[in-house]
């Protein structure tokens, strides 16, 4: 529990009040013997749903359970929902493996006032649940708006508290994680998850809940599809990793280092608790970000004397090229900002665009900070490799100008760590 800031743990406990007062004010309808049955049924499906969530490469973890919720909205409304919903906030494996209760608290908190707040929509815009008026209203233009403003709310105020949530335990602006919610997971869940999940309530009003057996067919095959996606998604990185190594071997000194920056910058952003996508992310955009250097001529990049002004700007090309390049390869065309910007500094002195302190993308300075390190410790046309020691004292002296402060210091802490346990073993 330490672990958690102040500020996260005092959020938390706004996010249970604005729960509790949502599903206080939100309706309670009377339940027949098979609506308990049918509202069983969805509970269990959001459960299983949220244990079988897929992440996706640099496009986070989706779940199928918010198809469940929304169907409980629709179907049931007010506090059968929430009970839905809380159903999906967490699973057996995260208690087994010892959650913090902060988070275990703020994801059912999040999850009951996302499912309180559309059913209140619903309510306030004069949508009743399917159960109490499905067979004496006919579909209406106000009804469909209803479901889908119910659907968007359900989305929206999870992506919100989530990105909050992120926002402050890991000190991101929330302008980033906020934009971290991609357009991806906005499709997924209203393009295809609440569509489905308003499928699964009229089936389960009409026929009951064994349907629901029947209804879970769409849940494996679209799991199926996303799990060969990622299949997918991996074979192309090996190409990519391919690809680099091809380019890389045209240079003795670099050979190498794009893999070498991957895996360290992978630890990193790990140990620094980023989300799932952001460490896929990060990984790619190492593996990437010197692909511009493709244009920079062999005589350029294995000069051992001073650049003169032309070759120096045709090394400062590299990142512009290389996010040219890699914008334009659709799996990893989001590591481009990151390319792009991975030789910014904070006191704006870096290039092509002379960003600033939390103005360069997170994933960038992450990469940075393994790429200097890198280039300090292997040998180059115009010096040998600096020890360990020497890179690390060099790190923490440009901590806060070159390299971002509280990153650059949490790599030193890492690589001092990891040389730690590696004498204890010796010993």
């Amino acid at each position: 529990m330490s672990d958690y800031p102040r500020a996260f743990k005092t959020f938390v406990w706004s996010v249970v009040a604005c729960a509790a007062i949502a599903v206080y004010y939100t309706p309670r309808p009377p339940l027949s013997h098979g609506d308990f049955a049918s509202l069983l049924a969805l509970a269990a499906l959001a459960q299983v749903s949220e244990a079988l969530a897929v992440s996706l490469p640099v496009a986070g973890s989706v779940s199928l359970s918010y198809a469940a919720v929304y169907a409980s909205v629709v179907l049931y409304g007010g506090l059968p929902a929430v009970i839905v919903a809380l159903c999906g906030s967490i699973t057996v494996q995260e208690i087994r493996q010892h959650k913090s209760i902060w988070a275990v608290v703020f994801n059912a908190a999040q999850m009951a006032a996302s499912a309180a707040l559309s059913c209140l929509v619903l309510d306030v815009v004069g949508v009743p649940p399917l159960t109490s008026s499905w067979s004496i209203h006919a579909v209406s233009g106000k009804l469909l708006a209803g479901w889908m403003l119910a659907a968007l709310v359900l989305w929206f105020v999870n992506a919100l508290m989530f990105s909050v949530a992120v926002s402050i335990t890991r000190g991101l602006p929330l302008r980033h994680t906020l934009h971290a919610q991609k357009l991806a997971s906005f499709l997924i869940n209203l393009g295809f998850l609440a569509p489905l999940g308003f499928l699964m309530a009229v089936v389960l009003l009409r026929r009951g809940w064994p349907t629901l057996l029947v209804l879970a067919i769409p849940f494996v095959l679209e799991r199926q599809v996303l799990r060969a996606y990622v299949r997918l998604a991996e074979s192309y990185t090996d190409n990519v990793r391919l690809l680099v190594s091809a380019i890389e071997s045209k240079d003795p000194y670099t050979r190498g280092h794009s893999e070498r920056v991957a895996f360290m910058a992978r630890k990193l952003a790990t140990r620094m608790k980023l989300s799932p996508r952001q460490v896929d992310l990060v990984e790619r955009a190492a593996l990437l970000h010197d692909l511009g250097k493709i244009g920079v001529p062999i005589s350029v990049l294995r000069s051992s004397a001073e650049l003169d002004p032309e070759e120096a700007q045709q090394i400062r090309l590299h990142p512009t090229t290389g996010a040219d390049l890699v914008s334009r390869i659709a799996l990893v065309s989001e590591a481009s900002e990151a390319v792009l910007s991975h030789h910014e500094r904070p006191d704006g002195a870096g290039y092509p665009r002379g960003l600033r302190d939390s103005d360069i993308p997170l994933i960038a300075r992450v990469l940075a900070c393994a790429d200097v390190f890198d280039a300090m410790t292997s040998d180059r046309p115009y010096r040998s490799a600096l020890g360990t020691d020497v890179a690390l004292q060099e790190i923490v002296r440009v901590a806060g100008t070159q390299l971002d402060a509280r990153i650059a210091m949490e790599f030193v802490r890492m690589l001092q760590d990891e040389q730690t346990m590696q004498n204890v073993h010796e010993q």
